[in-house]
């Protein structure tokens, strides 16, 4: 979260600072998905506060079940599918 905020900050611009993640499940098989959700959950409170955008990766293989897959679909308003490709829009 640091690093995005010190990002942004470095952004002398008046246009949306961009910040990608890859593959985000790497926080799973180490076993820090609770603090991963909870990076997620103030991730997504700056972004919304401040001109940021951001792109996360996972691979859908290693989320560990269908309870931490509803957890971090909270705080993304859209997903992306490769295969078949597919884009989801959380409604209102």
């Amino acid at each position: 979260m640091q690093s995005i905020v010190e990002t942004h900050n470095k952004n002398n611009h008046k246009i949306s600072t961009r910040v990608a993640g890859c593959d985000c499940t790497q926080w799973f098989k180490q076993g820090l998905t609770e603090e991963f959700l909870k990076v997620e959950e103030n991730a997504q409170k700056f972004l919304e506060d401040n001109l940021v955008s951001g792109i996360c990766a996972y691979n859908i293989k290693n989320i560990p079940d269908e309870k931490t897959l509803k957890s971090f679909l909270k705080y993304h308003p859209k997903v992306l599918l490769d295969d078949p490709f597919v884009i989801y829009e959380k409604g209102n």
